[in-house]
C-alpha cells in the first residue's frame, strides 16, 4: 500500500463532498485522531521522572501518605 497514493485518493473523494452533515462528522475524526496521537505521544523526562517517584515509593512506603491523610492535609 503506497501511503501518499491513498491520501491523495482520499483528498480527491473529500472535494467531491457536499454533505455538510459528512464534512463535519470528517472533520471530527480528523480532530480525534490528532488529539490521540498527541496523548501518546508522552516525552520520556516525564517517563522518567514517575518511573523515579515509583521506585522511590517502593524503597520507602513509609513516607507515603494515605488518601484520607492528604486529603486532611490539604483541608488544613
Amino acid at each position: 500500500m503506497n501511503i501518499q497514493l491513498e491520501k491523495e485518493h482520499i483528498i480527491e473523494q473529500i472535494q467531491q463532498i457536499n454533505d455538510v452533515d459528512l464534512i463535519k462528522a470528517l472533520k471530527s475524526l480528523l480532530s480525534y485522531s490528532q488529539k490521540k496521537q498527541e496523548v501518546e505521544l508522552i516525552p520520556e523526562w516525564h517517563k522518567s521522572i514517575v518511573r523515579k517517584r515509583l521506585s522511590e515509593a517502593q524503597a520507602h512506603p513509609e513516607t507515603l501518605l494515605t488518601w484520607d491523610d492528604m486529603m486532611q492535609e490539604l483541608d488544613s
